[in-house]
């Protein structure tokens, strides 16, 4: 089977010697504009991504020998008109579903990363962040009624979670259930990370909950992520604090996917009618707690 015309001579010279000809080229969807394709071989398997954003690139120089399995192999990259070109090891299984909340191996593979003292990184990383236009964004899916109602309790719930934007440590940036996966020896694995940054953990641990999550969820999450410390001096405190950061991160979480539904930026707006419906009532119920 003939290689995509469209990819970089460098890179198919370099898939040719290695591998010879692909039997199989499948191009994959997610939610970003990336460019990836799922190639076999008679041998192997891989993963091409295209991304503009260097960072993914730098993570697999920098962070990834930190993180050791825990990530796809990067076999080999070339940057060519402005994009990043990847060649990854493929991961042959998802994460099952019924390990996608507070599954222990991945906390820890988010503990590791987020308590790693790493060397800078010179390229453009991803800088979370909570700004009213986000906001507005996420209000202009709902009716007008919801959006009275709800205005003050976003206003409320994005002014309390600033601190949680400042450097603190590093993140994955998009730790969704969707983007782990199991090697075929069990281990867990994370990829996808362009949106590597600087934050605070809460912001990857409320990603990681499916869906819009509750409570409970939030607690579990906090409970279990840190349990991994091993620490006595843990208490109770500690974690209703870091529930109540990941209930607040989890609403970033939602207005900015509607605020990047909003701008074009998601490939696939496929589940935003379903969110949208369970949003208002949803809001109100972490607005109470929270406060």
């Amino acid at each position: 089977m003939e290689y995509d015309t469209t990819w970089p001579r460098a890179l198919r010279s370099y898939l040719q010697s290695h591998y010879g000809q692909c039997t199989t080229l499948l191009p994959l969807r997610g939610l970003s504009h990336n460019q990836i394709w799922d190639v076999t071989f008679p041998t192997t398997r891989l993963v091409i991504k295209a991304t503009p954003h260097a960072s993914e690139e730098r993570f697999y120089q920098i962070v990834a020998p930190c993180l050791g399995p825990a990530v796809p192999v990067l076999e080999w990259s070339h940057t060519e008109a402005a994009l990043h070109w990847l060649v990854l090891e493929h991961i042959p299984h998802p994460l099952p579903r019924e390990r996608w909340l507070a599954d222990p191996a991945a906390l820890a593979i988010l503990y590791r990363l987020h308590h790693a003292d790493l060397p800078p990184i010179s390229v453009p990383l991803f800088h979370p962040a909570w700004s009213d236009a986000m906001t507005e964004h996420a209000l202009a899916y709902l009716s007008s009624a919801d959006q009275m109602n709800l205005r003050s309790h976003l206003r409320s719930i994005q002014d309390q979670a600033q601190p949680l934007f400042h450097p603190h440590c590093w993140i994955s940036g998009d730790p969704n259930p969707r983007n782990w996966g199991m090697r075929s020896n069990g281990a867990v694995v994370l990829y996808d990370w362009e949106r590597l940054g600087r934050g605070t953990p809460a912001l990857d641990l409320a990603i990681t909950i499916p869906g819009l999550g509750d409570w409970p969820a939030f607690a579990l999450v906090a409970k279990r992520y840190l349990a991994i410390a091993d620490d006595p001096h843990i208490h109770a405190h500690s974690i209703l604090q870091l529930t109540r950061e990941i209930a607040l991160a989890k609403v970033w979480n939602v207005v900015e996917f509607l605020s990047h539904a909003a701008t074009g930026q998601l490939a696939d707006p496929s589940g935003l009618p379903s969110l949208i419906q369970r949003l208002p009532p949803w809001i109100e119920q972490v607005s109470t707690r929270i406060a």
